[in-house]
């Protein structure tokens, strides 16, 4: 006998597959493009914020920040270095004193007013209109190892600077009448000095050498003028040797207002270049450090990423009675039966907790406390049913399986 065919019905299409227009194409495993398109960025889009994100932190973080200190240069105000100047800096500022830092003559000399010191230290490289112009400021000036051209014009001549000679440094004492130079008492310095005429304070005589001072200091045109040959006292490295701080913060801190002009870079270019180090920015390394620290929390981010769960029919139906054969039957092959007695004591603990009304925080004595409450027996054969140890075989662990359900029900008929 031929059973005829049932009559074929068309499969009707899906409303969703004609809505859009950007739909189009079917692909072989059913999807189109639109649907591909919208499942990629599903995927991409949290690594591309996320990443984003990141960058932009890194380049606020980098570019925000205030200038990095010029540790290498001497006389910094901001270097904890041993060559830089940040700890005289700093106490000055603690005195009240305000302190302007100038880099070019300009800004100097547009901060240096009457009743203000101008410390220039180190001219060594600025150019003589830069220093024509130094020397019509109405400011104190506070000369730093000054060059000869330095010294002659904010002196008149009355000063001249002697080529350094010696190598080590040695103490002078103040030998003047100058109350700052005799409140510090004595110095270090490695300068021979400076050769001075009539009408000049000279202290700091170098040792069978009186006409070589390492500080001088006299009246001109409305203002002082401090000269200071040996610079070694303001840096981090000296400051706390003999009086150097002393004599640097009583010829600084004069005024309320310290312009400390430190740095002469006439060339933008070399100006650069001395700024960062090189031809590389100075943030370069800030910026390849975080780069590498993003790559390795993306890296471990993504590694550990096992991708989306994907949801799919079961070929067929298990009853939950054949899987928990099946696991007792893997139990009963590889002898795990303290696994086994662990399940058993874990259901059977679960379900009377759950009877006797007891919170999902309550903790083994609590349990075990309403047990016994609840069936008369006691602390001890509780505890040893719920939380003893494993069996040694298979007839000691049927016996727990029976000594817990004899519990059990003691408890649900209480």
């Amino acid at each position: 006998m031929t059973v005829p065919a049932p009559p074929f019905t068309p499969t009707p299409v899906s409303p969703r597959l004609t809505e859009s227009s950007n739909d189009v194409g079917m692909i072989g495993d059913g999807s189109t493009v639109g649907s591909r398109s919208r499942s990629r960025w599903r995927r991409v889009r949290w690594p591309i914020i996320v990443l984003g994100t990141l960058v932009l932190l890194g380049v606020v973080v980098v570019f925000a920040r205030p200038p990095a200190s010029h540790t290498d240069r001497r006389f910094d105000p901001n270097s904890p270095e041993p060559q830089g100047s940040k700890a005289i800096i700093q106490v000055l500022s603690r005195q009240g004193v305000h302190i302007t830092q100038a880099t070019s003559v300009t800004d100097a000399m547009r901060a240096a007013k009457a009743g203000t010191t101008l410390a220039v230290l180190d001219d060594g490289t600025m150019s003589a209109a830069d220093r024509d112009a130094l020397l019509k400021s109405p400011a104190d000036l506070v000369l730093v190892e000054p060059g000869g051209d330095l010294i002659n014009g904010a002196t008149d001549g009355k000063v001249a600077v002697e080529q350094p000679w010696i190598t080590v440094s040695e103490v002078r004492t103040a030998n003047c009448d100058d109350v700052d130079a005799q409140a510090a008492g004595s110095i270090t310095t490695r300068e021979s000095g400076f050769i001075v005429d009539s009408g000049v304070t000279a202290c700091f005589p170098e040792p069978g050498y009186a006409e070589y001072n390492s500080f001088v200091t006299l009246r001109s045109d409305d203002r002082t003028v401090t000269a200071i040959a040996d610079g070694t006292l303001m840096t981090n490295g000296s400051v706390a040797h003999e009086g150097n701080a002393a004599l640097g913060l009583r010829a600084l801190g004069k005024h309320e207002e310290l312009v400390w002009l430190y740095r002469f870079d006439a060339d933008p270019q070399a100006t650069a270049e001395n700024r960062s180090g090189g031809v590389m920015p100075e943030q370069t390394p800030t910026v390849l450090l975080f780069l590498v620290a993003l790559t390795v929390v993306i890296a471990l981010w993504q590694g550990r990423r096992l991708g989306r769960l994907v949801s799919e029919e079961l070929p067929v139906v298990v009853r939950a009675s054949e899987a928990t054969i099946g696991r007792g039957r893997l139990y009963r092959r590889t002898q795990a039966r303290g696994h086994a007695a662990a399940g058993l004591r874990a259901a059977s603990a679960d379900r009377m907790a759950t009877r006797l009304g007891l919170p999902r925080s309550a903790g083994p004595n609590q349990l075990v406390d309403a047990c016994v409450r609840a069936t008369g027996r006691t602390t001890q054969d509780i505890t040893e049913s719920l939380y003893g140890p494993p069996p040694a075989d298979d007839g000691a662990l049927l016996e727990l399986a029976r000594h817990l359900d004899r519990i059990e029900s003691e408890v649900y008929h209480q």
